[in-house]
């Protein structure tokens, strides 16, 4: 099978186990806390990956010290990213929150072709045109601008689009350096360690130990850790099967939150026009193309 399509399909699957994971995790931020629900879920991740970490299938290379560099810095990358993001869940909306936050795909090509990665010129319009339909499904194309710049949810997410990006694509490098399984292992290890001492820092009003087994005893801190694995797993063994430093996966898994804007509108009652709905239909185009390239 073509491997820009294999990549197609592992981004396609990381963006259902996305969308699904950031539905729930705005909805036990709005109950726990963004960071004390953070915690929750990425001990929760923990947990389940080192017990299964074992029964993996497939070889687990040796550590290097650059692929284990990458996986370090993209771990930490990643926590910042989604500190910003959720706390952007709770201020929302969340259907503007999360798609504009899925921008990260232009972060992440630019650092693939930094580090040597090659794209075809319709690989790269693939990958704006996927940026721009879901930008346009957030609505930020109409809505006012006094009301974009009044709100500290976008800005929030804009900044975790910057994170998110360049940590993804950092864990692109790790996965194909050192093996998806330990890229993984590293990951949720620093992810854990790294939210537990930020969290009395970022968010000191959320008490967040004292609220931890409250935390736990949220479903959807379980339902959202259990997703969250499964999706992150997927993500890091998708790197593997392509040759574009992980643009191709990364790039399709933006469309997440064509589900979580979805589960939003049912769940929080916001709005959607028709110009987002043809924001949807251009992203989708997008993963078309980026497909046939």
């Amino acid at each position: 099978m073509n491997t820009n399509v294999v990549a197609v399909l592992f981004g396609l699957a990381v963006a259902v186990g996305y969308g699904v994971a950031d539905y729930w995790g705005a909805r036990a931020a709005k109950k726990v806390g963004a960071v004390t629900s953070l915690v929750g879920i990425n001990l929760v991740m923990l947990a389940l990956y080192v017990a299964a970490y074992a029964f993996l299938p497939g070889d687990k290379p040796a550590l290097t010290a650059g692929g284990l560099g990458f996986a370090v810095g993209g771990s930490l990358l990643l926590n910042t990213a989604s500190i910003l993001f959720f706390k952007g869940l709770v201020v929302g909306p969340v259907s503007l929150v999360s798609p504009i936050s899925a921008a990260y795909p232009l972060f992440s090509v630019l650092l693939a072709v930094l580090l040597g990665t090659r794209l075809s010129g319709l690989q790269v319009g693939a990958i704006v045109v996927i940026v721009a339909g879901v930008m346009t499904a957030a609505g930020l194309f109409n809505a006012s601008t006094g009301k974009k710049r009044a709100l500290a949810g976008p800005t929030l997410a804009a900044a975790s689009a910057v994170f998110y990006g360049t940590g993804f694509s950092c864990m692109a490098q790790a996965s194909t350096r050192i093996g998806w399984q330990p890229a993984t292992l590293v990951e949720f290890v620093v992810l854990g360690v790294s939210v537990l001492a930020a969290a009395p820092l970022v968010a000191p009003h959320e008490r967040v130990f004292k609220n931890l087994g409250k935390s736990f005893r949220n479903v959807f801190v379980l339902a959202g850790g259990v997703v969250a694995v499964l999706t992150i797993a997927t993500f890091n063994l998708g790197f593997t099967h392509e040759h574009t430093g992980g643009a191709i996966t990364i790039a399709v898994s933006a469309c997440y939150p064509a589900i979580t804007v979805v589960l939003a509108l049912r769940h929080f009652k916001e709005k959607v026009r028709p110009l987002q709905l043809a924001g949807a239909a251009v992203s989708i185009a997008g993963v078309i193309l980026l497909s046939l390239g």
